[in-house]
């Protein structure tokens, strides 16, 4: 396995908010990139600023972040069973459809359609694909 560079060790801590590495070279390119001085009593309340400030950083570094994903691998080998394939983007249903959908991270949900965040932020918690559940609970 290979360690973190002092880099990346940096933009983990900045996305995560889990200390990875060095809290001085961390307290170092937070001022760097807001040009500067930072208390370090402000991080606890910055912590949703400093997410959106290493975001990009983040998301380059994982593995083929500008190669398009395969559906193997992305979507699990979704079987068709009714559901349809999500790429992000407004609610595709009516809001109080009953609907099932399929997160990023494998795990799934049944709720109305109107109650889910439908766009897609590279999280594990985007949806890739739903199906319409019927009144007697079969898939549509």
């Amino acid at each position: 396995m290979n360690k973190l560079t002092k880099e990346q060790a940096i933009i983990l801590t900045g996305f995560t908010g889990i200390l990875h590495g060095s809290f001085s070279d961390f307290h170092g390119d937070v001022e760097n990139r807001l040009g500067r001085p930072v208390w370090t009593h402000e991080f606890v309340a910055m912590s949703d600023e400093l997410k959106e400030l290493y975001r990009k950083d983040f998301i380059e570094m994982q593995p083929n972040a500008d190669a398009p994903q395969s559906p193997t691998d992305t979507y699990r080998q979704i079987e068709n069973d009714g559901w349809i394939e999500w790429k992000g983007g407004k609610c595709p249903e009516a809001y109080s459809t009953e609907i099932q959908v399929k997160y990023r991270d494998g795990m799934g949900m049944e709720d109305a359609a109107g109650d889910f965040s439908w766009t897609h932020d590279n999280e594990p918690d985007d949806i890739i694909a739903y199906r319409v559940i019927e009144n007697d609970g079969s898939a549509k």
